[in-house]
């Protein structure tokens, strides 16, 4: 289990008041009950904690835990 999944997975925790180590990578993020403001403060702690900008159409894609890792992967690859 990677760093960013670790993170990733307790910061949705966090949001969704559900025990992280019941979140796996295929967990769908409306299926533990966060809604459309819930997923705007979950993206923006994700990007506040990884100093980065997730842009309207990534938001978009966005459905599943894993989900969020690939972005942040991707995103922290661009960075280095």
């Amino acid at each position: 289990m990677s760093k960013i999944f670790t993170v990733v997975r307790n910061i949705v925790a966090e949001r969704s008041g559900i025990t992280p180590k019941s979140l796996e990578g295929c967990t769908n993020l409306e299926a533990v009950g966060l809604d459309g403001m819930d997923m705007s403060e979950l993206i923006m702690a994700i990007e506040d904690e990884f100093d980065i900008e997730i842009s309207d159409d990534e938001y978009n894609a966005i459905g599943t835990l894993d989900d969020i890792v690939e972005l942040v992967k991707k995103k922290e690859k661009k960075k280095s």
